[in-house]
């Protein structure tokens, strides 16, 4: 064989990669084919060492320098594809965003009010402040039922009390 054939061999090895790269965005194979392209681009690498010292280094280099750019590509396209859209979540709709805002805008007006523990808090449990039964974690220890407590903090929807 002539060298410009062996060339085209490491080529085609090459682009076998990337077309395996594409098919695992595509097809639901669960990283057979990324495997399979490592392993291809590999083989590619050792075929160009097979020609020339200087041939490898220069392929070994270039899929070094290649893999993260074909992984951060991979990644950011993914999510589109039609595969991506089966199995990767969805942002949620922006009605679900404002009702936990709503609520957690509610909560937050609890902060130093009093109320009764209705459960015993260990040190999760339920409180009725105001006129709501709330569900509320004791900052420390048990809480027996029918002990006043008030709210010390409000983190999203997660009440703190301690006793009164």
């Amino acid at each position: 064989m002539e060298q410009w054939q062996h060339i085209l061999g490491v080529l085609i090895l090459f682009a076998a990669a990337l077309v395996l790269v594409v098919l695992e965005l595509l097809l639901p194979t669960h990283g057979i084919l990324a495997v399979l392209c490592a392993l291809t681009a590999v083989a590619a690498c050792g075929y160009a060492f097979w020609i020339d010292s200087v041939f490898g280094l220069i392929a070994s280099i270039l899929v070094l320098l290649a893999s993260p750019l074909v992984l951060w590509l991979a990644v950011r396209i993914y999510p589109n594809t039609f595969m991506g859209k089966r199995v990767m979540l969805q942002r949620p709709a922006p009605s679900d965003t404002q009702s936990f805002a709503r609520e957690q805008a509610a909560l937050e007006k609890l902060l130093g009010q009093r109320g009764v523990a209705v459960t015993v808090l260990r040190p999760a449990g339920m409180a009725e402040i105001g006129d709501r039964r709330i569900d509320v974690s004791a900052e420390a220890g048990v809480i027996d039922p029918g002990t006043a407590v008030v709210v010390v903090k409000v983190t999203g929807l997660l009440v703190i009390v301690r006793p009164a």
